[in-house]
């Protein structure tokens, strides 16, 4: 029960955390877009597109969702465990032993979920790197254009599968 409800809180967290991820990765390609020429060509582009691509993503999803897991999973255990200790040493032995084997055969079976998430995720990181650059690169041309909105919703569009990849990374390592 412990597990099945850490779980589906972990899942709901995470891929909270993984819409906030995609909102502020878009709004900050949003921004940048309306940026004028000048200011955009005066950063460096690698940084520019690491902040709007993955910089969200890492201090979003990676570093909060870590943190709130680690503190929910931190007090279940703590609590479970006095409790188990307290009522029978030989239930708690039990418990660790039987743990140990689940988590170990949710690592076998959860391996193929994980491959594929991991590269969705370096797929879509790589392609908006690609995007972002494309943008700086070509930031004149498409502004003059009026073309922006087309690349924020293609860019958005990787960003909304690369944030849900990396909430599905999250959530398969807590498992």
């Amino acid at each position: 029960a412990k597990s099945l409800f850490s779980a589906i809180l972990s899942r709901r967290i995470l891929l909270f955390l993984a819409a906030q991820q995609a909102q502020l990765s878009g709004s900050l390609l949003s921004r940048f877009v309306t940026q004028s020429v000048v200011a955009v060509q005066d950063r460096p582009s690698m940084m520019t597109a690491y902040a709007i691509v993955q910089g969200a993503t890492n201090a979003v999803v990676g570093i909060l969702g870590s943190a709130a897991l680690v503190v929910s999973e931190t007090a279940l255990l703590i609590i479970f465990g006095i409790t188990l200790l307290w009522i029978n040493p030989i239930v708690t032995l039990a418990a660790i032993a039987y743990l140990t084997l689940t988590g170990l055969g949710s690592y076998k079976v959860l391996g193929n979920w994980s491959e594929r998430v991991g590269t969705v995720s370096a797929q879509t990181t790589v392609r908006g790197n690609t995007e972002v650059q494309d943008i700086i690169s070509t930031f004149r041309e498409i502004s003059v254009l009026g073309r922006t909105g087309l690349y924020v919703n293609r860019i958005t569009s990787l960003l909304v599968l690369g944030s849900r990849a990396q909430a599905d990374g999250a959530f398969i390592s807590q498992i």
